[in-house]
Formats: C-alpha cells, structure tokens, sequence
C-alpha cells in the first residue's frame, strides 16, 4: 500500500502546507509519473497560459470607477431605482435628466492611438482585416501602461507597418473617436485619437513589423478612390477627413467621428 503525499511530504519539505513561492529546494510532483501520470499534464500549462492572456487583457483596460451609492431594495426584495435613475433607459428614449454616460461609466475605458498615414500625394494607407465579413481601417492599438498617445502611435507604425520612428512626421491630432465592443468577451468603451502621420511609401516595410496580427493587406487609397469605394471602411467619416487634409483644410480642432 502506497500512502502519497505528494507536495506535502513532510519528509521531503519543511513547513509543508505553507504556502512558500520561492521555496528551495523544491523537488515538488506536480502531475505524477508513469502509470500514474495526470491526463491533464499537457492540457492543464495551455489552459493555464490562455487564462493569463485574458487576465492581462483585461487589466490593460480596467480604470477606477465613479464611487456609487448602494441601491436601494423594496420590500419584494427587487432592485429600486433611486430617484434620480427612476425611468433611465439608454438611447433615444432615455428621459429628462437621465445620462447614458452615467449609466455607461462602469464598462471598462480602453485607450487607443491611431495614425492616418499619408504621403506626400495625400494618398492614406489602410490595413485589410477579415473579421466581421472584411473592412479596412487605419493603423493603431491601444495605450500600453504608462504611454502617451503620441508615444503609442509611433510604437504601433512600428510593430504594424515596420516604419522606424525617426521616419515619421507626426501632425496634429485630427479626429477622436468613442465606441463600445468587445475586448477579451467583456464591452467596454473604446475612446480613440486619430493623429495625422506623414511618411513616403518606401518608410513602410511590412516584413520589419513586429505585430502584424490579422492584418491581410496594405493599400495606399486616394481621397477619389475612398470616397467611391463600396467596401467598409473604419471610421465611418474618414474619407472626409483625408480630403479635407489634402486640400489643406487641416481641422482646427479634432473631429468628432461617428462610427
């Protein structure tokens, strides 16, 4: 008869049910040997790094929310509203008083910084992705910690179209953009800065980007060319916007994007 106890061997560790994370030496037996080896030896590491990933996903885009007060309940132990959210519905319906931000300040804030690459024939480079039936869009990402968006827009110029930093000249902000999706299987709200980024054809090197990710294809458009397109482009408003820019209608402020 075999009495196993495994990593809690007190002849094999001192202190063994303390939890101990650099404990030396550490001879521990984590998914048994041989006959006795766990099915879960090989599927348990991969499970494990993927909850990692989506942990860390997530907690790039988590910010403090707005203290609340605690709801009130009714006798028939249902939710009841305060009287200052009574009747809030978001959209068009919402009534008198009521704030869809308000309602929409606990969903997760997800920074991102864009570029709306062009060169000096005020052409605009897109990227192909083929998620929800194909579309275009500019390049960009969200906010690394501790980034400013002018530092994340030459980081992501690199990583997605191999363009060195010294290579780019970076315009003003030109556009901003909100918009709720879904990151990791949880909405949150994604606010975006579109800034204008001048370089020549020959600076973007796909094959020196470092994060491609499901990028299918670079196009340079012209403003004719993405004003006549009938293929989705993101966001919706930006052939406007590089034809104000190539004829020198350059925003004074950012322009509020739609979609």
């Amino acid at each position: 008869m075999l009495f196993a106890a495994a990593n809690r061997d007190p002849d094999a560790f001192t202190t063994p049910n303390a939890l101990i994370l650099d404990r030396s030496p550490n001879r521990h037996l984590g998914y048994g040997w041989g006959a006795h080896a766990c099915l879960g030896t090989v599927m348990a590491p991969r499970a494990l790094t993927a909850l990692v990933d989506a942990l860390l996903d997530t907690a790039r885009v988590l910010r403090p929310g707005r203290a609340r007060p605690a709801p009130a309940y009714g006798h028939d132990a249902h939710l009841r509203q305060s009287s200052s959210q009574a009747g809030c519905v978001s959209g068009p319906t919402a009534a008198p008083g009521c704030h869809t931000d308000d309602m929409l300040a606990s969903r997760p804030l997800r920074e991102a910084a864009r570029a709306v690459v062009m060169d000096a024939d005020h052409r605009v480079l897109l990227l192909r992705y083929d998620e929800n039936g194909g579309f275009w869009a500019t390049p960009g990402g969200s906010l690394e910690e501790g980034e400013t968006y002018a530092i994340a827009t030459y980081r992501e110029l690199r990583e997605e179209l191999g363009v060195d930093e010294e290579a780019v000249q970076m315009g003003p902000r030109l556009a901003e953009r909100s918009k709720d999706h879904l990151v990791g299987g949880r909405e949150v709200r994604q606010v975006e800065r579109y800034f204008l980024a001048r370089v020549t054809a020959t600076d973007v090197d796909p094959c020196r980007a470092t994060q491609p990710d499901n990028i299918r294809e670079y196009r340079w458009w012209t403003p004719a060319e993405l004003h006549s397109t009938r293929e989705t482009v993101y966001p919706v408003g930006l052939a406007d916007l590089v034809r104000a820019v190539a004829e020198g209608r350059t925003p004074d402020k950012p322009v509020v994007l739609a979609g």
